[in-house]
C-alpha cells in the first residue's frame, strides 16, 4: 500500500498524537511518523500476532521507542494488542487502506472466530474466500463428532450452486450476480443456478442453506464476509449431517454464524456493521 492511499486527516491526527509539538524540535515530527509507518506496514507482513521484542529487533529500535509508538497507534486503532501481549494490524488500518486485503488476512482474522463457531455448534466450520466467479476453501475447523461433512483445503468450487455461492451472489447487485451464472452455465452441469427470487431470500434473511444427499445426508449453511467497500469478500459455512441438523438446531447455528461473520466483517473494515435478522 502505497502513502498516498492512506486517508488523509486520519495521517494528520497519527502526526499530532505521536508528536504533540509539530516537530518543532527539528523534523522529529516527520521521523516518527515514519517510524509509525514503517512499523504498521511490517505488521501487514505478518501473517501471525507478532512480539514487542520482534518489532524492535526487526526495526532496530529500543523497545521503549517502539512501545510508545504502539500505544499511539494502538489508541488510534491502527494496531490492536491481545491478552498476551502481541500485536496486529488494528480495523482503522483496513479502512485507511480502501479494500486492499490477502488471504492471509480474512485467515488470521477469522480462524478465532471459527474456532469458537465450532466449539458452539459442534460441526465442520470452513471460510471461502471469492477469486473470480469461484470460491476457495482456505481454511477448515473440522467437527469432533466421528461423523462429519469436510471440505478440502484448497478445493475451488464454482459460484453457481451450494450455500457458499448463493449467500455470495445475492450481495452482488443483481445485474452482476446474473452475469456471474451466465458465464459459469457453460462450465457447469450443476442446472439453472440459484433464482433471482432465491437470492432475494437469501439476501433478506442474510445466510444460505443448502441441502445435499450422498453417502451422507447433509445440510450446509453459510453467510457472507464483506469488506469496507460493503462487497462480499468471502463467506463463512457451518456443515454437518442432516440428522443433527433440525429446525431449532439450524435456527441457532444460522444466529450464531450471522454474529460471526458480521465480527470478521468489521474485523475487515466494514463500516458500518451490517445487521441481518433471519
Amino acid at each position: 500500500m502505497l502513502l498516498s492511499e492512506l486517508d488523509k486527516p486520519a495521517v494528520q491526527d497519527a502526526v499530532v498524537a505521536l508528536d504533540p509539538d509539530g516537530g518543532a524540535s527539528g523534523g522529529g515530527g516527520l521521523q516518527l511518523l515514519d517510524r509509525a509507518l514503517k512499523l504498521v506496514f511490517m505488521l501487514r507482513e505478518y501473517e501471525r500476532k507478532v512480539s514487542l521484542q520482534e518489532l524492535a529487533t526487526a526495526l532496530d529500535i529500543s523497545k521503549s521507542s517502539v512501545h510508545r509508538l504502539l500505544g499511539t497507534l494502538t489508541r488510534l486503532e491502527l494496531v490492536t494488542r491481545d491478552a498476551t501481549g502481541r500485536y496486529q494490524v488494528g480495523p482503522k488500518m483496513k479502512e485507511l487502506s480502501a479494500d486492499v486485503w490477502t488471504e492471509a488476512d480474512i485467515r488470521a482474522v477469522s480462524l478465532p472466530h471459527m474456532e469458537r463457531l465450532r466449539d458452539i455448534c459442534g460441526e465442520t466450520v470452513s471460510l471461502h474466500v471469492l477469486d473470480g466467479d469461484t470460491h476457495v476453501v482456505v481454511e477448515q475447523c473440522e467437527s469432533p463428532h466421528e461423523v462429519q461433512w469436510t471440505r478440502r483445503v484448497g478445493r475451488v468450487y464454482t459460484l453457481r450452486r451450494g450455500a457458499n455461492a448463493c449467500a455470495l451472489l445475492a450481495f452482488f447487485p443483481q445485474a452482476e450476480a446474473q452475469a456471474i451464472l451466465t458465464r459459469t452455465r457453460a462450465a457447469s452441469d450443476s442446472g439453472a443456478g440459484p433464482s433471482i427470487e432465491e437470492l432475494h431470500r437469501v439476501r433478506r434473511a442474510g445466510y444460505a442453506m443448502y441441502a445435499r444427499g450422498g453417502p451422507v445426508d447433509g445440510i450446509a449453511i453459510a453467510a457472507p464476509i464483506f469488506s469496507r467497500g460493503q462487497q462480499p469478500i468471502g463467506s463463512l459455512c457451518v456443515s454437518g449431517p442432516l440428522p443433527r441438523f433440525d429446525a431449532r438446531a439450524a435456527e441457532r447455528i444460522a444466529s450464531v454464524l450471522l454474529q460471526k461473520t458480521q465480527l470478521v466483517s468489521k474485523a475487515m473494515g466494514l463500516r458500518p456493521t451490517r445487521t441481518n435478522t433471519a
